[in-house]
């Protein structure tokens, strides 16, 4: 029986481990509540404070955690928009953005969700592909690598908003550099993909990867070890504050231009 469980996969966050002579594979963070930083092993971050049960476990690592680690691989050599991966790795893609609601919950104690997560592994391959037809519908999953300028934070929820013109997105980081995203069919793949392209190139997607509530935020090791904290913490905060400023204005474009849009508090 699995002791605990994750709920985000390590596998998302294993490009911000950091390993020394006495830690192994930790991960830093900021906790926005107690404005400190911390760091613990990628083991017990980011976990459920009870199992989800084997059955789930390779429900999730053989569906999500697999087929998105060999997706994301790919990212590391590109600069660009990737779409059009293998189905397996496509539907990886898109149940890794929208179970991570209920994965989360699960981990936070949540009985209702953490029985959805039980019911959803007995589930069989064709319901899954059924979903993700049915996701394709609405949304388009892609991945890219952000500017060589920029670095990603990972929001302990998992998971972040990713404001476009006409609706927004929901996007994950799966490196310091990397992320996949699902983009509203919405809006013209051209206008989409070109906003993350400039979302990409001009640090948008750094300072969306903070989370706009996340109480908790994974910190690329490098911006740890090599910077002075203070500027870090300073760098993490204008992010978050960068983030909720351009989403409230992209919301206020969305509204009175009539499209679907969420509210940002």
């Amino acid at each position: 029986m699995v002791k605990n469980s994750h709920a985000v996969t390590r596998r998302l966050t294993k490009a911000w481990e950091f390993s020394d002579a006495k830690f192994k594979k930790h991960l830093w963070y900021y906790d926005f509540r107690a404005n400190e930083f911390g760091h613990m092993s990628s083991k017990r971050l980011l976990t459920s404070a009870v199992s989800y049960g084997d059955d789930v476990e390779c429900f999730l690592n053989r569906i999500i955690e697999t087929p998105l680690a060999a997706y994301a691989d790919t990212l590391s050599n590109s600069h660009a928009l990737i779409p059009n991966v293998p189905w397996e790795q496509e539907r990886a893609m898109a149940l890794s953005v929208f179970l991570q609601g209920v994965r989360s919950q699960a981990g936070d104690g949540d009985v209702r969700a953490l029985q959805e997560l039980r019911v959803n592994a007995t589930k069989d391959d064709a319901y899954w592909d059924q979903l993700t037809a049915a996701a394709r519908k609405s949304w388009n999953f892609i991945g890219g690598k952000v500017g060589a300028a920029w670095s990603l934070f990972f929001p302990c929820v998992g998971l972040a908003p990713l404001p476009l013109v006409g609706q927004p997105g929901l996007f994950q980081p799966t490196s310091p550099t990397t992320f996949i995203a699902a983009l509203p069919v919405e809006i013209p793949s051209e206008l989409a993909s070109r906003q993350v392209c400039e979302w990409m190139d001009s640090g948008g997607m750094s300072a969306f990867s903070v989370g706009l509530d996340s109480t908790r935020v994974v910190v690329p090791p490098n911006m740890m070890l090599n910077g002075d904290r203070m500027q870090v913490r300073d760098t993490i905060v204008t992010a978050r504050a960068c983030a909720t400023g351009l989403t409230k204005n992209i919301f206020k474009v969305n509204s009175a231009m009539g499209f679907s849009h969420f509210r940002v508090r």
